[in-house]
Order: structure tokens, then C-alpha cells, then sequence
């Protein structure tokens, strides 16, 4: 019967069983004459330390026949103490193999207990062969029949010196040690969140890209867990790794020093228990590596999770894929790649993590922000930031189910404290989301915001001091809301009733109604929410429904609540319509046990609803701007425009100011022609100057002179034929 293990080639290797210590060597560089005397494996081992580790080069053949090559008689395995290759005189029947030849490994291993791991390298024979085929020279005489040659043809071809040695194809390393795998098992469950699940499949395959990223650690933790014969041959391991791959690990942490990963060390990038990071829509997210799955030369999944916040704070697993990004490149930017190492970054993300991590923490109360995100070049004059109230539980409160979490994991170790000022301590700020749910006071929807552009939200105070209207009405209106903030009982005798304050501004368009809301939130550090009849509708149980909503959220949140252009729901009742009778009703209804700050802006108060009259604690009237309340208008836009650093003539525009407040032009009329002059003057490539306002004006002039002469009146005469407004 033949045997499939031992070399049977014309040329056979030494035949050594491992029992007799004589012929044993623990590990045979590839640097080592393959023809070493056993006298000289002998002389090897006198300097051995107790504890060992022998080096097996394992040949594999397929025993295939082809022309020009016949392995039918290699064995299909075989070990050797030293580097297999082919040698001078050998035909290209021959079989790689090395001179030592090892016999039985298992007796060897039982008579000498101190080998704690075997050290596999494997090669492939008729890949070898093929690699040398070059060597060979012909032998065959000449007058050979052709027949003859090709029957033997492998035996007609002769090496003339030895080949060069073999490069081994894979790597591995077998644990015959049982207190050397209860060592390891001990090391890597003494933390399982860092060392992961062993696997000696995976783990003890060449390059040990386990070892890359965990020896350091290992051989730290092993004195301290560790003692006598288990630490002894932990070390042996590690020094193994260390010598046959401590060259090639270094190379990759240069490269990776640098801010490159090659295809090469691809694999050897990522590691359990460290921070990636990715570009995600809204900014940069952190995620923290719980395993490496799938490690190939092409891809890498990560297992990773975050924390995810919906009122609280919860890990959020998620599979992060990190394909390699180019197939025709070696060797790329790790940024390049998907999601890569924070500890490589040399660009401060750590920092900006960790800054924003502090704003999302401010956040995870109600709170009132301001939005610096950049945006496209804008011709308002008004450059405020919008405001946003973050608030989570409101939005699930309003919009019960639309938050869906990703897969969520919470046990003791998770519960975070919310009542502390400080976020907990640790990468818990680097982990936190990119983005956050707030809602907009100016289109009042809910948003997504960039954490690292929320700011803390600063009152223009300056502004109710700016606002063109009588010192005496200013006063009033400031002690109004001054006191109404700062009080804490009410005289009314229903309870709930009464207790807000409802301020009535009339008057004709453009002469400062709205803005003196916007002034009163500023001054009051309240936000305003802004509702007008576009929002609102015409459907009495409609109209109820959304100023009950509105009002809820006035209320919530301490807003100034602006009712603008209020007047279908402050017309006169009549007994003929109906509908308009039932939205003054509910409107009425719904003011009584309001208790904030509202405000109702109108130009119409002649069609007024008596009973109004005491629902409204003060009516302001405002009434067409004249010369200097013009001026000041047109000096207060100058002076927001000196603030903005906007490109213009300011001494021009200084001395023409009597000029431009001649023109009667309302509030709204002097920003939209500010704003058409600054796009006249930019188009021109010009600062802004006077011809240019000039230049707007006369033609707005033209358009409101044809309008007169088309209805043969101005619009303040219709109103007062009408019995709109005084």
C-alpha cells in the first residue's frame, strides 16, 4: 500500500523521528543551509530555552501528471525541519522537499512536553515547479524517437544546481500547549470587550493581525494575571510573533503614521474597542468598534454603535461596511476610506468631537438656540440668525412614532444621568449624533440641525430702542411687558381666565407693527411665534384646532405669540354669515385663557368686533410715518448695513438722508428698496450709493403714481371712504 506522507523520490530527504532530542531543531531559518549536519541541529539546541517552539515546512502535492511534469509519485504531505527546494541533478519529476524529513510528530511532541506551539509553513509543489521551470536544461540524445522523449519527458530534463528555497504560501500556528490555551482563554476573557472572541482559525493564521493590535496589551496584562509556566509560554508566542512579523508591523504603523493604509495592510487597519470615524450626512459621526467581521483584502465590516438620543441616551448598533475604494491603487488616504481610526486623524476631530459632544449635551433639555450654519450670499439686511427650540419630548409628544431608533441596547452600566451639569466623563461626547430635531420659528417645521452650528441664542435688546414710534406708546408697551413676565398672581375671578396679555397694533402697512413684535420677543428673551391667516384657514373647527396647537406651544415654550394681519377674525358678527360669526367665536374662546404674551397686528379696525374691546388689555395705533419718522427709519437701515460691513458710500448716503426720507415711503417700502439698490450695485461691480436708492425709487414712484390715476385714489383715502382706519 503506498504511503502518502513519506518522500519516495529518487533523491529522499533524511528520514528524523522527533523523539530523539538529537535530531530535533526548534526553528530553522529560512536563512539556514537546507543541508545542515544533524551534529549541527545538536550544537542548536544547547542554547534552546526550556520552553520551545518548532517550525514544521509543510509540502503539499496533488500528485498530477501533465506534459513535462509527473507528481504521481510525491507524497501528497510532508514535513520538514528546513526550507523545501529542489536540488542540483533533480528532473522535473522530482519533488520539492527539504533534507530533514520529520518521521512522526505526534511521538515527539509526547516525549517532550516543553514544545508549546507548532509553527506551520506551507508551499505547494507544483507551484514551486513551475516557478523554476526555466532551470532545467534537456538531456534527451538526440536520436531518440520522439515517441521515447514523451513517455519520459520529465526524466529527460535535469537541474544544474540547486534551486533557490521555496517562499512559503501561508502561515500558521498550532497550540499544543493546554496550559498555553488556558493561558490565552484566561488573557482574552478578562476582557471580552477588547480582545473579542478567540478563534484560532482566524487568530493564529499569518500575518496575526490579532496580535498586531493586542500583543502590547497582552504582554502587560500576562505578569499580572499570569504566573510560571502559563506566562512563560504566553511569551513564547508573542516573541515568535514579534521576531517574524515585528518588521512588517512596523512598516504598517509608519504607513499608517503617515495618513495612508496599502492594500497590504488593509486588514490590520481596525481594531475592536477603538474609535472610527465617517462622513455621514450632517457631519462627522464617531462610532465605537465592537468587532472586525469579515476581514478581507477588499472589504472590512466593522460591528459598532453609538449613542443615539430620543429623550434618552442609548447605544445604537449599526454594520459599518469599509470597502477598499479603488482596485487599481495600493495604497490610498485612510480618509479615503469610509469610516477609518480617529487615533490617526491629525486634524482635530478628536477636538471637534468632543466641543460639539458638550453642545448636544446642553441640548438634551428644552432649549432655545440660534443657527449659524453658513448659507448662500443673502441681500437681507436683517442677518440675525434664525432661532430653533430644541426640545425632543415636545416633538414626541406632538408626533407620536415618527422617531425610529436603529437597533438599541440599554442595561445598568448604559443609564445616563441627565440631571448633570457635565456630560459623563470619557468618550461619551466623541459618540453622541451629528445632528439634532429643532423646531423653526421661521417656517415653524421641525428640522434636522448640525449640532456643530447651534449656538446659544443672544437677544437684540437694541432693537425695541431702534423702533420708530412715540416715546410714550414705547414706554407703555415695555412696562407692559416688563411687569406681565415678572407676575405671579392674577385679580380675575374665574381661575385661568384672563391672565394674558393681548396687545392690539393698528394701523396702515408698513409703519411698524410687525416689527414691534419682533422688538417685544427681544426684549421680553422670548421666542416669537409667528402665525397669520395663510396658517390658520377658514374652517371654524380647523381654525380652533391650530390656534389650540399654537397657543400649546406659546405656552410650552414662553413665546410671544404674533397673531399678524388678524383681521377675518376680528370682523364685526352680522346674522347673515354664519361662518364668520363662528371663527370670531372661537377666536374669542380661545383668547380668554390664554396666558402668555399675544399680539394682533391689523389695518383694518373699522370692521372691529365690539366684544374684542375688552378682550384686548391695550390697542396701539400706528399711524403714517412722517419726515422724521422716516429719517429715522432710513438711518436705522444705514446703521444695520455699517454693522454688516456692507460695501457703500456711508458719508453719501449720511448727507442725502433728507432727500431719501422726502419720499413717502412706509417701513416695508424703505427695506425692499434698500435691498433692490444693494443688487443694483452689486450687479454693477459698485458699492452702494445714493444714485443707486435713487435709481429704485423713481421707479417704484412711477408704478404707485399709475395705480393712483388708475383707481383715482390713494390707498389711504380708500380706507377711510371705507371705513377701514382713520
Amino acid at each position: 500500500m503506498e504511503d502518502d506522507r513519506a518522500p519516495e523520490y529518487d533523491r529522499p530527504g533524511k528520514r528524523v523521528k522527533l523523539s530523539d532530542s538529537n535530531a530535533v531543531h526548534s526553528v530553522v531559518s529560512e536563512k539556514d543551509d537546507p543541508r545542515e549536519t544533524i551534529e549541527s541541529v545538536q550544537l542548536n539546541l544547547i542554547s534552546e530555552p526550556r520552553v520551545r517552539y518548532l517550525v514544521l515546512h509543510k509540502v503539499e502535492c496533488k500528485r498530477s501528471v501533465t506534459a513535462g511534469e509527473d507528481h504521481s509519485k510525491h507524497p501528497r504531505v510532508a514535513c520538514y525541519l528546513d526550507v523545501p527546494r529542489m536540488y542540483a541533478k533533480d528532473s522535473r519529476g522530482s519533488g520539492l522537499r527539504g533534507v530533514h524529513y520529520v518521521a512522526d510528530i505526534d511521538e515527539y511532541l509526547e516525549n517532550h512536553p516543553d514544545i508549546c506551539l507548532l509553527v506551520y509553513k506551507t508551499y505547494d509543489c507544483e507551484t514551486y515547479l513551475q516557478q523554476i521551470l526555466d532551470h532545467f536544461e534537456k538531456l534527451a540524445p538526440e536520436n531518440m524517437s520522439h515517441s521515447l522523449f514523451l513517455e519520459f519527458r520529465p526524466w529527460f530534463y535535469s537541474l544544474k544546481e540547486d534551486a533557490s528555497p521555496a517562499k512559503a504560501l501561508t502561515e500558521y500556528i498550532q497550540i499544543v500547549s493546554h496550559t498555553l490555551t488556558k493561558g490565552l482563554t484566561r488573557l482574552t476573557l478578562s476582557d471580552p470587550g477588547y480582545y473579542s472572541k478567540w478563534q484560532d482559525s482566524k487568530n493564529l493564521l499569518a500575518p496575526y493581525d490579532y496580535f498586531y493590535h493586542h500583543q502590547a496589551a497582552l504582554r502587560t496584562i500576562t505578569p499580572e494575571l499570569l504566573d510560571g509556566q502559563s506566562q512563560e509560554e504566553i511569551m513564547v508566542l508573542l516573541d515568535y510573533i514579534q521576531t517574524s512579523h515585528g518588521s512588517e508591523y512596523d512598516e504598517a504603523d509608519y504607513l499608517f503614521s503617515q495618513g495612508y493604509v496599502s492594500k497590504r495592510f488593509f486588514t490590520k487597519l481596525f481594531c475592536a474597542r477603538e474609535i472610527v470615524v465617517s462622513n455621514v450626512e450632517g457631519g462627522v459621526q464617531a462610532y465605537m468598534v465592537d468587532r472586525c467581521e469579515g476581514r478581507s483584502g477588499s472589504q472590512i465590516d466593522l460591528a459598532c454603535w453609538y449613542w443615539e438620543f430620543d429623550g434618552n441616551f442609548q447605544r445604537s448598533k449599526v454594520q459599518v461596511p469599509v470597502h477598499w475604494p479603488n482596485e487599481n491603487e495600493d495604497i490610498v488616504p485612510v480618509a479615503s476610506l469610509r469610516a477609518w481610526p480617529l487615533r490617526l486623524d491629525k486634524t482635530g476631530i478628536l477636538e471637534h468631537l468632543e466641543e460639539r459632544g458638550s453642545r448636544f449635551w446642553e441640548c438634551r433639555r428644552r432649549k432655545l438656540v440660534s443657527y449659524v450654519a453658513p448659507l448662500a450670499n443673502t441681500f437681507d439686511i436683517h442677518s440675525t440668525n434664525p432661532r430653533y427650540m430644541i426640545d425632543i419630548e415636545t416633538y414626541r409628544h406632538l408626533h407620536p412614532g415618527k422617531i425610529q431608533s436603529g437597533s438599541q441596547t440599554q442595561d445598568q452600566h448604559d443609564k445616563i444621568d441627565m440631571d448633570c451639569d457635565e456630560p459623563p466623563e470619557g468618550v461619551f461626547r466623541v459618540l453622541l449624533p451629528p445632528t439634532v430635531l429643532g423646531f423653526g420659528f421661521l417656517d415653524k417645521k421641525w428640522r434636522t440641525l448640525r449640532v456643530e452650528h447651534i449656538r446659544d441664542a443672544e437677544w437684540n435688546t437694541a432693537a425695541f430702542e431702534r423702533l420708530v414710534l412715540k416715546s410714550n406708546k414705547k414706554e407703555l408697551i415695555q412696562a407692559l411687558v416688563t411687569v406681565h413676565l415678572g407676575k405671579t398672581n392674577t385679580a380675575d375671578v374665574v381661575e385661568g381666565k384672563g391672565n394674558g396679555l393681548i396687545l392690539l397694533l393698528h394701523g396702515p402697512p408698513g409703519t411698524g407693527k410687525t416689527l414691534t413684535a419682533e422688538s417685544v420677543a427681544e426684549l421680553a428673551s422670548k421666542p416669537l411665534y409667528r402665525v397669520t391667516c395663510g396658517d390658520i384657514g377658514t374652517d371654524p373647527e380647523s381654525v380652533e384646532k391650530y390656534l389650540d396647537s399654537a397657543l400649546f406651544i406659546g405656552t410650552i415654550w414662553g413665546c410671544v405669540v404674533l397673531l399678524d394681519e388678524a383681521d377675518v377674525f376680528l370682523e364685526e358678527r352680522t346674522q347673515t354669515d354664519l361662518v364668520r360669526n363662528a371663527l370670531v367665536s372661537v377666536f374669542l374662546r380661545v383668547l380668554e385663557y390664554y396666558d402668555g404674551i399675544l399680539i394682533l397686528t391689523s389695518n383694518r379696525v373699522g370692521t372691529f368686533d365690539e366684544a374684542f374691546k375688552s378682550r384686548m388689555q391695550m390697542a396701539v395705533h400706528y399711524p403714517n410715518l412722517e419726515l422724521d419718522g422716516r429719517r429715522r427709519i432710513w438711518q436705522n437701515f444705514f446703521t444695520a448695513l455699517k454693522e454688516a460691513k456692507v460695501d457703500m458710500n456711508s458719508r453719501e448716503l449720511e448727507q442725502e438722508l433728507g432727500t431719501l426720507a422726502s419720499h413717502n415711503l412706509n417701513g416695508r417700502q424703505i427695506r425692499n428698496t434698500i435691498k433692490t439698490a444693494r443688487q443694483l450695485a452689486t450687479f454693477k461691480g459698485e458699492r452702494l450709493q445714493f444714485k443707486h436708492l435713487e435709481s429704485v425709487i423713481d421707479i417704484a414712484n412711477d408704478f404707485e403714481d399709475y395705480l393712483v390715476k388708475t383707481k383715482g385714489h390713494d390707498h389711504d383715502r380708500w380706507a377711510r371712504e371705507n371705513q377701514l382706519r382713520a
